[in-house]
């Protein structure tokens, strides 16, 4: 097996490992499944063109990589992706609504 074979199953492993990180998360803190399932539900109700569930998950993967890779609790950084935008969910969809005064 020559080394790009190697290097191919490499990458092919590390792109599997990436995906199942955030369902051991949430396999193991039923709190975090549960504020995933709920966030989920509300974002797909609402079908928002941008920030929406695809930006969620996009977001999770990140956090997940940053988090581990920064020594952090991915449990609380998790929590936070999913609520970061969480403010365009509700009220009139003005821009004035999603900032403090």
């Amino acid at each position: 097996m020559g080394i790009k074979n190697l290097i191919c199953q490499f990458t092919s492993q590390q792109k599997w490992m990436k995906k199942m990180r955030l369902d051991d998360y949430l396999s193991k803190f039923a709190e975090l499944k549960a504020l995933y399932n709920i966030v989920k539900h509300d974002f797909s109700i609402r079908e928002l063109m941008h920030h929406n569930w695809n930006h969620i998950l996009r977001d999770l993967a990140r956090g997940v990589i940053l988090g581990e890779k920064e020594g952090a609790n991915v449990k609380i950084v998790l929590a936070s992706v999913l609520l970061h935008d969480i403010g365009r969910l509700y009220g009139n969809g003005t821009r004035a609504q999603l900032y403090l005064p």
